[in-house]
C-alpha cells in the first residue's frame, strides 16, 4: 500500500510536469550543495517477521552532506528537480559514568557506546520559483549503510564491530526552500543557499515489537539486527550551478 502511494505521489509530479510544459524551451540546469546537517536518529530493529520496529534512543546529532542536483525547467516558475544527497557520520552516542567511593559520579569514569552510519537518499521534487527563492517538496527513497558500534572506556580501550548491523531502505518526504544569487550578474552562474528537510516515513511511524517478539529479543539479543535511522533531518547548504543557456 505504502509503495502504490509512492507511486501515485510520482505519477502526480510527473501530471504536474506536463500541466507546467509549454512551448518555451526547456533549461537545464546542473548543481552540487554541501553543509552540515542536524538530525534525530535512532536504532531499529529488524524483528522476526523481517520488519523494522521498536525504534530506540532516539537523539539529537549533526552530521557533513553534499549533494549533486540538476533542475530542470519548463517554465520560469517550475521546475522538476532530480538528486541524490549523501550524509556523512549520523550517529547517536551514549555515555555513562561511574561513581567514587561517596556513591557521587565521577567523571573520570566512564563508558561510551556509538553507532555510526551513513545515508544515501535520492529525490524528486516539483519546485516552484519566484524571484531568487524557490521552494520545492517531492519524495524520495532513502538507503543506510549498516551501523558500526563502538565501545569506549575511560581506560582508553576500545572496540568495534557490525556483526548484528543492516543496512535499510525507507521512504523520505522532502521539503527544500532557498535562494538563488546570479555570480556577477551572469545568467549561467549561480551561488545557492538552502535548507532541506526529510521525514523518513516508515521510522516515523514505526510499530512496536509484539510481547513474543521482545521476549525473543531479550533471550537472544544477538540474534536480533538493527539499523539506523532518521526519523527527521535538517540540512543547512551552500552550493553553486550552472543553467546552461
Amino acid at each position: 500500500m505504502k509503495i502504490f502511494s509512492m507511486k501515485k505521489t510520482v505519477l502526480g509530479l510527473l501530471l504536474l510536469a506536463g500541466v507546467a510544459l509549454n512551448s518555451n524551451a526547456v533549461e537545464i540546469g546542473i548543481g552540487v550543495r554541501v553543509g552540515f546537517e542536524n538530525e534525530f536518529t535512532t536504532r531499529m530493529e529488524k524483528n522476526s517477521e523481517g520488519t523494522f520496529g521498536n525504534a530506540q534512543d532516539v537523539k539529537f546529532g549533526a552530521a557533513m552532506q553534499a549533494g549533486l542536483f540538476a533542475d530542470i525547467g519548463l517554465t520560469e516558475w517550475f521546475a522538476i528537480t532530480p538528486g541524490v544527497n549523501v550524509s556523512l557520520f549520523r550517529g547517536v552516542m551514549n555515555k555513562t559514568y561511574g561513581t567514587d567511593a561517596d556513591g557521587n559520579w565521577d567523571k573520570n569514569q566512564w563508558s561510551s557506546a556509538s553507532s555510526n552510519f551513513m545515508a544515501i537518499d535520492v529525490d524528486l521534487l516539483a519546485k516552484l520559483m519566484y524571484g531568487n527563492w524557490y521552494g520545492a517538496v517531492g519524495v524520495g527513497m532513502t538507503f543506510t549503510t549498516a551501523p558500526t558500534m563502538t565501545f569506549k572506556d575511560s581506560d582508553g580501550s576500545s572496540e568495534k564491530f557490525n556483526s548484528n548491523a543492516t543496512s535499510r531502505i525507507s521512504m523520505n518526504i522532502v521539503m527544500d526552500t532557498g535562494l538563488y544569487f546570479p555570480l556577477m550578474d551572469s545568467e549561467n552562474h549561480f551561488l545557492i543557499t538552502g535548507i532541506r528537510t526529510t521525514y523518513d516515513v516508515f521510522a516515523l511511524f514505526a510499530k512496536e515489537m509484539s510481547r513474543n517478539q521482545a521476549m525473543k529479543a531479550m533471550a537472544n539479543p544477538y540474534d536480533i539486527k538493527f539499523a539506523g535511522a532518521s526519523p527527521f533531518t535538517a540540512a543547512f547548504t551552500v552550493g553553486y550551478m550552472f543553467k546552461f543557456a
